[in-house]
């Protein structure tokens, strides 16, 4: 049995490791959020020099039904290690002295891996990301904003005729 240490000090090899999206070529199939009914998830797996991860992936949880560009983007390794909430949430830190962070973010605001990585205990256990700083950068759109993502993750671009994409308004009301 590992200690928590040693499955920190695996996740943060994980995180420095440069690894690509399999396949960002392929829409796949939107499948219902975990949260809410108006949530759609998809995920795509990553890769570490050439070999797949099979707990390891690219979560996008899109909302369908805004009116406003809403959505996550995370990276599962199986639970969650870091998050962006492109969304117009208040987030409070439970620890900002500790961490030197604002004690509330408004608005789009991203769980980055550094700063969550002491909340860590477990591989199989959803973990919650408690700290967040606010986003700011890579302007509005969609690819841009996973562009920046990618990067802040050693993550490889995705081709420019990628198919990540978030999932299309599915009512007319």
């Amino acid at each position: 049995m590992t200690t928590r240490a040693e499955r920190v000090a695996i996740l943060d090899a994980f995180m420095a490791e440069r690894k690509r999206i399999v396949r960002p070529d392929r829409q796949g199939t939107w499948l219902p959020g975990m949260n809410n009914d108006d949530e759609r998830q998809l995920s795509w797996p990553l890769e570490v020099d050439g070999e797949q991860l099979p707990d390891a992936s690219l979560m996008i949880i899109g909302y369908p039904r805004e009116t406003v560009l809403c959505f996550r983007l995370q990276i599962l390794c199986p639970a969650a290690v870091c998050r962006l909430d492109f969304t117009d949430e208040t987030h409070g830190n439970p620890l900002p002295l500790l961490e030197d962070l604002p004690a509330l973010v408004q608005g789009p605001h991203w769980h980055s891996w550094p700063i969550n990585r002491l909340f860590f205990f477990q591989f199989d256990h959803p973990v919650r990301l408690r700290n967040a700083v606010p986003f700011d950068g890579a302007g509005r759109q969609f690819d841009a904003i996973l562009r920046w993502f990618c990067q802040e993750n050693n993550i490889d671009q995705p081709p420019p005729d990628h198919l990540i994409e978030l999932p299309r308004l599915d009512t007319l009301l």
